[in-house]
């Protein structure tokens, strides 16, 4: 499942995990990223921690999630900051708690 929700291959997988490109280029704003929830985070605060660690604020965009066996999976789409030293924080936390996450 964190294989399909991080990087669906599938024309059907595509349209089923990720919002269309004209969804996500109306979305005004600066550098953006997906956040895969994939049943190993789904479950934690993952936002909520992110900004009390990064001292950064982020604007939730966009997010889906979906019950899949009992595990929420899904994504969610944010703004980060654009103090480049914030976003770099939050892209950094990200990386060092192995949260998947793409450009959006």
């Amino acid at each position: 499942m964190r294989e399909l929700f991080a990087a669906p291959s599938s024309d059907i997988a595509k349209k089923l995990i990720l919002p269309s490109v004209s969804t996500v280029s109306e979305i005004k704003g600066g550098r953006r990223i997906r956040i895969i929830f994939d049943g190993e985070n789904s479950y934690k605060p993952v936002i909520a921690n992110l900004i009390l660690a990064c001292g950064a604020a982020v604007n939730i965009l966009r997010a889906e999630t979906e019950d899949i066996g009992g595990t929420a999976a899904g994504y969610m789409i944010i703004g980060l900051p654009e103090d480049i030293v914030l976003s770099e924080r939050v892209i950094k936390y990200l990386d060092d708690n192995n949260i998947r996450y793409n450009e959006a």
